[in-house]
């Protein structure tokens, strides 16, 4: 097996082989272990870094998502305070017009009754008036007649 090894050796490796001779294989491999971890770190770094990158974008649009719907809702609490605050001086009108309605009624049957008085007063007068104006009719005639 060690000559198959030294055979297959080329170039950097196979002088080293033949400096320090063939039971440096253990050396070799603890390189070239080192060296496949320093480049798998390297990869994996690197993809982590992409891996990273990606999701601080993903951060940065969901902060500016938030941040935009901070806003929106903002506005719309706005908004909604503003129609309660019309909706309270609408209710407000509406108590107005209730209460104004009673008195318009009252009013209306104060008066009713009140002209319902006169309109008797102005027949019992009217009756009143026919009346004398018969009796001075007849004392007319009676004055005629003397």
């Amino acid at each position: 097996m060690l000559k198959e090894y030294s055979q297959s050796l080329t170039g950097m490796d196979r002088a080293t082989d033949k400096v320090f001779g063939p039971y440096d294989i253990k050396g070799h491999a603890d390189a070239v272990a080192k060296t496949t971890a320093l480049i798998a770190y390297a990869a994996l770094s690197e993809q982590y870094k992409q891996e990273l990158g990606k999701l601080e974008s993903q951060l940065t649009t969901l902060e500016g998502e938030r941040d935009k719907e901070r806003n929106n809702y903002d506005e719309l609490k706005t908004n909604y305070n503003e129609i309660v605050e019309k909706l309270a001086g609408v209710e407000h009108l509406r108590s107005q017009v209730a209460s104004l309605n009673k008195e318009k009624t009252q009013l209306t049957k104060s008066y009713e009754s009140q002209i319902a008085e006169r309109d008797s007063r102005i027949e019992g007068l009217e009756s009143e008036k026919t009346a004398l104006a018969s009796e001075l009719e007849q004392l007319r005639v009676k004055y005629r007649e003397l």
